[in-house]
């Protein structure tokens, strides 16, 4: 598995993702305020499962995707991000799930239930859609006889 090819491989994903055509991508969880009012953003977040065979530690490493749009203050405005959160979810899931192995970087991956909120950045208001998502890899280390 190649680490970097696999976090280049959900940055391509994302950036190619059309409803919503996604402002920014990150490989990292902002740090201030975003850049444009759809954000795409992914980040390691640790491990979640870890087997051993005879000769390798199996591992699932986690991920949180998270999707900001900015909330604006006219009532059109915020029904029209409502439909693009749940396009979002669809979307951003479906892309994910069309390559699985992330170009062949990783064993499988696994999403979880997309979740819907809001977060304030820096004074101002963002619906966010988070999906955690699992890279399994079959072979993360090699165990000596």
């Amino acid at each position: 598995m190649s680490r970097s090819g696999a976090m280049t491989q959900i940055e391509t994903i994302l950036k190619a993702n059309d409803d919503p055509d996604f402002d920014l991508v990150l490989q990292h969880e902002p740090l201030s305020i975003p850049t444009g009012d759809r954000v795409a953003c992914f980040y390691f977040t640790g491990e979640s499962q870890k087997s051993m065979t005879l000769g390798n530690v199996m591992v699932t490493q986690d991920f949180n995707v998270r999707c900001y749009f900015r909330v604006q203050a006219s009532l059109q405005a915020r029904n029209k991000c409502e439909l693009e959160l749940w396009n979002a979810c669809r979307s951003v899931q479906t892309g994910l799930s069309a390559d699985r192995q992330l170009g062949g970087n990783t064993s499988d991956m696994v999403l979880g239930d997309a979740d819907i909120g809001w977060v304030d950045v820096g004074g101002v208001t963002f619906r966010t859609l988070s999906i955690p998502m699992g890279l399994i890899e079959l072979e993360a280390e090699a165990i000596a006889p």
